[in-house]
């Protein structure tokens, strides 16, 4: 499964399983928040110096295929 698949590579707090959108709603609001208060972190994060040269390197290799 692919929810498992992500989670065993610690990107859980990235995702939300839905089996039933009414019965799930609680814990998806929940992820949404925790999101939405660490987009300062993920911003910080996304101007460093790792995450320019991944870039770099995804754009490289994507223009190369």
């Amino acid at each position: 499964m692919v929810f498992s698949r992500l989670k065993a590579r610690q990107l859980s707090e990235y995702l939300a399983l839905v089996h039933d959108f009414k019965n799930d709603r609680k814990e998806i609001y929940s992820k949404i928040a925790q999101q939405i208060e660490r987009v300062d972190e993920y911003k910080s994060k996304n101007i460093s110096i790792d995450a320019i040269q991944l870039e770099r390197k995804f754009f490289t290799t994507q223009s190369s295929h």
